[in-house]
This record gives structure tokens, C-alpha cells and sequence, in this order.
């Protein structure tokens, strides 16, 4: 009689990984390999990404400015905004926060790997007046990041005011390299990485 250790499959790990790291950091892996990091400790004033991963292997982001001490909030890449309801949630000196409170999805597969969380918007006086909805997704095939932002109005609020200034709800500081790349092969693909997430439009949100 053949021992059931001759029928059994090898165990395969899915090819897309979302891998969870130690404080509040998860990994998004393609074959073992991080292409990007997801950091939600309540230690920084909201959630980013670092790094984000190109296809040479090295990061295409960076966390500050060494060239400018007061851009300690330029964290690879996160979500922000100068002015919603005349509070700044953009630097870091805002008495402003955006908190992860929950997961929505964290889900392996043999083509794309998929996180989605709800965040809290919170204001100076301890409020929470917007809610974030966030789904990023990393694909086997592709070397994009691909995220889609929802954004609501807490119950309660009655209306909110999101100014147009030179901030957008999405950021990105990417390698001070990068910048003699931008009409070539390289700072193209970019600009596109995040072609999925709406900005928040000016004016109130009911």
C-alpha cells in the first residue's frame, strides 16, 4: 500500500504576499521579494509608504529632504492635505493626525496581493471629521503600485472645506537622482504610479 506522502502536493506560497512586518509595518512581496512597505505606527502623524521599490531593485523614494530641515513630513509616500477645514494635516507641526483604525482586506494571491484600510482624519481638538478608505494592490505583472482613495465625511459633520492650494491628497518624494530623469524612461512611469487615486476637489464635502 502507497504511504499518502506519495499523493501530497508540494506546498507553494502564493506568488503575491502581504507579509506582516514588526511595528505596524506590512510588506507587499512579489516571489519573496518586497516591492513596497506600508507603515501604520501611531508613532508617525499618518500612514506612508517606504520603500517603493523599482525594477533595478532599489528604492525609487526617500524619507525628507536633506537639503530642507523643515520637510521631515515628506515620507516617501503618503496622503495629506494642507488646508480641510483650516487645519493643516500636511506638516507635521499641525496638531493634526491620520490614524489607521482598521483592516478592510489583507489578502496573498497568485497575482496580486491587496491591502485596504480605513483611516481617521483627526482635528487639533481630538475629533475625527474625515474618513479615509484606502485599497492598494501590487500585481505580479506590473512594477506599479496601484491605490484608489475614498474619502468621506464623518456622521456628524455637516460639511467640510478642502482649499485648492499646491498640496494634493497624495504624495511623493522620490531619490534627488530622479530629477535629471524626469523626460526620460525613468520619473515617467512615476507620475502614472498613483493614476488611480482621485484628488479631493475644493470646496465642501457633504
Amino acid at each position: 500500500m502507497e504511504s499518502v506522502s506519495q499523493f501530497a502536493m508540494p506546498f507553494q506560497l502564493p506568488t503575491c504576499q502581504v507579509v506582516p512586518m514588526p511595528d505596524n509595518q506590512v510588506s507587499l512581496q512579489i516571489d519573496g521579494e518586497e516591492r513596497a512597505r506600508w507603515h501604520f505606527d501611531a508613532k508617525y502623524p499618518r500612514p506612508f509608504f517606504y520603500p517603493l521599490i523599482g525594477p533595478s531593485g532599489d528604492t525609487l523614494t526617500r524619507m525628507g529632504h536633506p537639503g530642507a530641515q523643515n520637510h521631515d513630513h515628506h515620507r516617501s509616500v503618503w496622503w495629506a492635505h494642507a488646508k480641510v477645514d483650516g487645519e493643516d494635516y500636511w506638516s507635521e507641526n499641525g496638531g493634526t493626525q491620520i490614524r489607521q483604525r482598521l483592516w478592510l482586506a489583507y489578502a496573498d494571491g497568485n497575482d496580486e496581493a491587496i491591502i485596504a484600510t480605513r483611516a481617521g482624519w483627526i482635528n487639533k481638538a481630538g475629533r475625527e471629521v474625515l474618513e479615509q478608505a484606502e485599497v492598494t494592490g501590487e500585481r505580479d505583472d506590473q512594477r506599479i503600485l496601484n491605490s484608489l482613495i475614498a474619502y468621506d465625511a464623518r456622521r456628524g459633520v455637516e460639511t467640510i472645506v478642502i482649499n485648492r492650494d499646491n498640496t494634493t491628497s497624495v504624495a511623493l518624494r522620490h531619490l534627488n537622482g530622479l530629477h535629471s530623469h524626469c523626460d526620460r524612461s525613468l520619473f515617467g512611469p512615476l507620475r502614472h504610479l498613483f493614476s488611480n487615486v482621485p484628488y479631493v476637489p475644493a470646496g465642501p464635502l457633504n
